[in-house]
This record gives C-alpha cells, structure tokens and sequence, in this order.
C-alpha cells in the first residue's frame, strides 16, 4: 500500500529547532555545545515512530562535523545513530526534531557496546603511545529501515540506479512506486515517488576487513601543519582523525591533538543485495519488464465489460460490434486474442467479485463501457491485478488520478475546455468577444472559462442582454468578433445563425465567428451550411465526418457484416468500439502491453488516442480535444488540440 507522501518543499515549514549559544572551549568526550541552526532543512520521516530528520553523508564527512552543521547535540546524536563514529558516503544518520523524545528511545544493548568499542581511547602522555592488542572481532552494523514515501523532483544528471543508491531502494522499487517511470523518460522537474530505506528482504550481511580506531597518541602541532598533512603523515584518513579532535579549534604551533590508532577488524555489515542489473541500460530494461509483469507471446484475452440497462443496450451493441471490426484487422499481426463480453451490472461489482471471476482475471486488457458512475472497485482490481482498465464513455470519473491501470478516454470538463478555451484565445485574442446575459451555463459549456480568461488578461470582451440584441449590434464594418453562445435547442441555434447570416449580407466585410458548445454537433449535418457561413467552432471530443473515405468504407464493411448499416448516434458508438479496438489491441501486441510506450493514433475514425500520465505514478488520460471548425470555405476543419 501506498503511504501518504511527503512534499520535500514542505520540509522547510517544519518547526523551528530551539538554540544553544556556546562558549568557550569544546571537548571531546563530553556534551557538544554547538550554536544550532534555526532549521536544517532535511527531510522528515518517521523513524522507529518518531519525526526524524534524515541526512546522507556524502563523503569525507565527520560525525562532529555533522553535529557542528546542523547545531546537533552529541549525545542525542549517538543514542539516535549508536557505532558510526567513523562516517562512510551514503550512511544514514538520523536525529529526532522533538528533543524531548531523544530521551525516551531505548539503546539497545549490542549497538550501545559497538559504540563504546568505536569510541577512540582515552588520550596518554605526550610522549607516550597507547597501543591495545587486538583480537579480530565481529560488529553488527544495523541498516535503517525502510521510511515514509517522499515526493523527489528530477534533477539535471539524475539516473535511475543514482537515485537508488542515494535513497537506498532498488531500480525495481522505483518502477513499482512509479508505473510511468522509464530509463528514457525520465526529465529533470518529474516529480517520481520514492522511499528511502532498504526492504529487510533484500538485505545481506557480509564480513569485511576494516579498520577500526583502538587507541590514540599524542601529537603536538608544528607551525605549517594542516590537517590533510597530518592526516597523511600519519596514514589514517582525514575523516577518522577529524573525528577525534576538536576542528574548531585553532590548529596552532604547540596545541596538542590527538592521532588514532587503527587495527584491521573483522566486521559483519547488513547491506543491500544489489541486483547487479542495474548497472547496465540493459539489466535496468529487464528490471521494468519484470516490474510491469509484461506477458511476452502469450495468448492476449481481453474483456468489454457492458451495462445490463435497457437504455444502454443499443450504445453497447453498436460498440461491441465496431470493436470486432477493429479485432479482425488485428488478426493479420499473428497475434492471438481471445474477446469476451460480459453484461454486468457496475453497481454490483466489487474488488471481491472480481477477483474470483476467472474471465476477467484470465484477461490482460478490460474495456468498460460505463457512461456514469465508473466503478472505482473495478479500476483497483486492475492495480492489484495488474490488468489494464479502459474507461471508454465515462468523462466524469476521476479514477485514473488515483489508479495507475486506468485509462480515462474522454478527457474531464476541466481539461476539455481549457485546451479549447487556450486555441481560441490565441486564434482569436485580436476579436471582441460577445457574450449573451441570458445564457445559462450548466457546467459543460466553454463561456465561463472564456470570459474567466478575457477578464484576467484585460482582453476586449462585451456582454448583451439578450440574442435579440444582435440584430441591431453595432458591428464595425472593420472589425473582428466572436459571439460565444450556449444555446442548446435546434430551433434557438438554427435562429442565431439565420440572423448572424444576415449581419455577414449586410456587413460583408465584418469578420465574424461564433463559438457554440458540444451538443451542436448533433445537428452539424443539418444546419452545416448555415453553421459554414457564420464560420463555426464547436468544441468536441470526437467528430464522425461522414465524407471521408475511411468512414464511407467502414460503414459499408459494418453493414456487410451485420445486415444494417451502423446507427446514427452522437457519439457513433460503433465508430467508438472500431477506433478501441484497433489502438489498443495494437499497443498490447506491439509493445507487450506496455502502455507507456503506446503511440499517438491520429488516423481513428471519430477519436484519435494520445495516452500519457498527468503523474508518473497516476493512470492515463487521452489528450485528444478537437475544435470542429465550420469554415467559410464550404470545408470541415478537425482541430485537434
């Protein structure tokens, strides 16, 4: 199950940490008093129950200069992360936001002596060096485990098996959060969803050789000494030497620092089970086929799913028998497929039903011809199931916001009419818009969303009482409009153009256009002409042309088949079911029925199909939107947007 995420922008809103104010001289060995920043800016997760802010080392990086950053105190620092006194590139290191519950987490008696041992020894006389004889010993280091979900915005140079590693998570745990996410398609500002922290499952203890601190000498600093040249003098590394002094102060001629001791110590370390192929483009591409359970030469089953109404028994005839017009054209791929159907009632349907239907659990693709009320139950069976659920008729459902399997056909109002809202005003933004007070807008209209917009941007935009106004409108013989109407009736809008017609025989040089709303194009074949002449533009989400070649042929080939020719209805439904039929049974043949990488269809009968994620880890919405322009010209334009 997915957890809730968490947006790194609002890190930064957290809770300001309290401030110590030091002075004086710092010790080692005792409690670190830094100045503390007003905020760390990390992130926050939940760490063994408590709000932590986590960080990962990115190098040569010590653990005072860690707490001497981020304003940490030492003690809480080390009951939180116990035996990393030496810090490695990619360590986590946690610390509690609320410093009241630093002193309720339990040590646990192992990592609490691992620490001590870490701990470097005791400092002796100048002159002295302290040298413990040691005996190999093993150290259980213990891994993090697994935190809440972010959200991580793609970076310029970001790579998959990167980011893995830096989270500490798999390429295939990537994949799993972010269906959407391919090697190829991943762009700097995605936004892909990850959790840090290894699953236990794929962790591995492995014994190492490393060195470990086992005592101390005394050394006393010369005038051109730094820290590097001590360091390299010595032979241990900077970090461990940082470690056990006190950076901030002054390294001068005659101050007294400490040298660690190192000794070579058998270690047993938790660590990540890397699967090797995410080293590799091509082991990474293994990896998302296995994550996306891709079926390769099997035999394809796909599933319509119809309503049992009497009012939509017609609608999913004609679709189901357009759909195996489209099937037939498939059979020359060699592909099998196997097509059920299915009268079911969706209220009924629920997540239990389905799962025990071997019909839809045997089919990889499920097409749903629901015009309302889209089951969610069915969109999470194929998240669980890992089918893919089209949502063909439905434009209100917003399923595929929140089910990666689902695929929403008919893009919602809200995107419909921005497209369309977008083109016009950028088409049109020169002409004065007119708008009819006495209009009533219901919602699925474009007249509010463009007025919404002239207002903002201080376009030329009017609004008139009344229709009855625009017979004696003062059009400007040199000027360019755009009446925006919503009226809905045959007769109303067969009046509006009879009498913009006669503005255009008076008029001739005004330059007039009329944008109209969806349910026009019901009667588009009646009143084409009119509709021609007051040069048109009518928002759709598909358009049948009944003079082109391809519908002229597809009708005739329905009609050999069926003994009638297709009903005319608005949509054409069994244009529809074609149009499905061929796009997505080619998408499952030609890429194993991976929809990420679907193409765009743009030779469909009625609705072209171009399928994307609004998020990498949301369904799909088919962006296909038209204007269908009723030109001057005695043509037909489809704008697709």
């Amino acid at each position: 199950m997915r957890g809730v995420h968490i947006v790194l922008s609002g890190y930064f809103k957290m809770k300001k940490l309290f401030t110590t104010i030091c002075t004086g001289a710092f010790l080692l060995g005792s409690s670190m008093a830094v100045q503390a920043q007003q905020n760390p800016g990390l992130p926050v997760i939940d760490h063994d129950g408590h709000n932590c802010y986590f960080y990962t080392i990115k190098g040569n990086e010590s653990v005072y200069g860690i707490l001497s950053r981020f304003g940490w105190d030492e003690e809480v620092f080390m009951t939180w992360n116990p035996g990393v006194a030496t810090l490695k590139k990619g360590d986590l290191v946690y610390y509690p936001v609320e410093q009241d519950s630093a002193a309720s987490k339990p040590v646990d008696a192992p990592a609490a002596a691992a620490a001590a041992t870490a701990a470097p020894a005791p400092a002796q006389a100048e002159v002295q060096t302290v040298v413990a004889e040691v005996q190999p010993v093993v150290e259980v280091m213990s891994v993090p485990g697994a935190a809440a979900e972010l959200e991580y915005t793609v970076k310029t140079g970001d790579g998959l098996y990167a980011l893995a590693r830096e989270y500490r998570t798999t390429v295939a745990q990537l994949f799993s959060l972010n269906p959407g996410l391919m090697e190829e398609n991943m762009r700097a500002g995605d936004k892909i969803r990850i959790t840090p922290g290894y699953p236990k499952s794929q962790m591995e203890n492995v014994t190492v050789t490393d060195k470990k601190v086992v005592g101390s000498r005394t050394y006393k600093v010369n005038s051109d000494d730094t820290w590097q040249g001590i360091a390299a003098e010595a032979r241990v590394p900077l970090e461990t030497l940082l470690s056990v002094n006190d950076t901030q102060e002054q390294l001068r001629k005659g101050r007294k620092i400490k040298i660690p001791l190192l000794a070579d110590t058998l270690v047993t370390r938790s660590r990540e089970a890397i699967d090797p192929r995410e080293e590799t483009p091509e082991g990474r591409l293994m990896i998302y086929n296995e994550t996306h359970g891709l079926p390769m030469g099997q035999p394809l089953d796909v599933t319509v799913l119809t309503g049992n109404s009497a009012e939509s028994r017609k609608r999913d005839l004609e679709f189901v028998r357009g759909f195996l017009l489209g099937l037939k054209e498939q059979h020359q791929s060699g592909q099998p497929v196997s097509l059920h159907v299915r009268q079911i009632d969706p209220a009924q349907l629920s997540e239990e039903s389905l799962a025990v239907d071997s019909t839809l659990s045997g089919s990889r693709m499920i097409l749903a011809t629901f015009d309302k009320d889209f089951p969610f139950s069915l969109s999470a069976f194929g998240d669980a199931s890992g089918k893919t659920i089209v949502n063909v008729f439905d434009a209100k459902s917003e399923n595929y916001l929140q089910s990666p399997s689902t695929v929403q056909v008919l893009p919602p109002s809200s995107d419909f009419y921005d497209d369309c809202a977008s083109y016009l005003l950028g088409a049109k933004g020169d002409s004065k818009f007119i708008f009819v007070a006495e209009d009533e807008s219901d919602g699925e209209c474009i007249s509010l969303l463009l007025l919404e917009r002239l207002i903002r941007d201080g376009k030329n935009y009017e609004t008139i009482p009344s229709y009855a106004d625009l017979a004696g409108y003062p059009f400007d013989e040199r000027g360019s409009y755009v009446i925006v109407s919503d009226l809905n009736k045959r007769a109303d809008i067969t009046k509006l153009a009879t009498d913009l017609e006669g503005v255009i025989d008076r008029i001739p040089t005004v330059q007039l256009s009329v944008v109209g709303r969806p349910t026009w194009v019901v009667y588009a074949d009646a009143l084409k002409e009119k509709l021609q002449k007051i040069d048109t533009y009518i928002p759709s989400r598909f358009y049948l042309n009944q003079e082109d070649a391809a519908v002229k042929a597809f009708e005739k080939n329905y009609t050999e088949a069926f003994g009638a020719a297709p009903l005319k209805s608005f949509p054409a439904y069994a244009a529809m079911g074609y149009d499905m039929a061929r796009y997505f049974l080619a998408s499952l043949i030609e890429n194993g029925g991976d929809l990420n990488r679907a193409g765009t269809a743009s030779d469909a009968l009625q609705l072209d199909m171009s399928i994307d994620r609004p998020e990498l880890w949301t369904g799909f919405l088919n962006g296909s939107v038209y204007l269908i322009h009723f030109t001057p010209y005695n043509t037909i334009d489809k704008i697709r947007l």
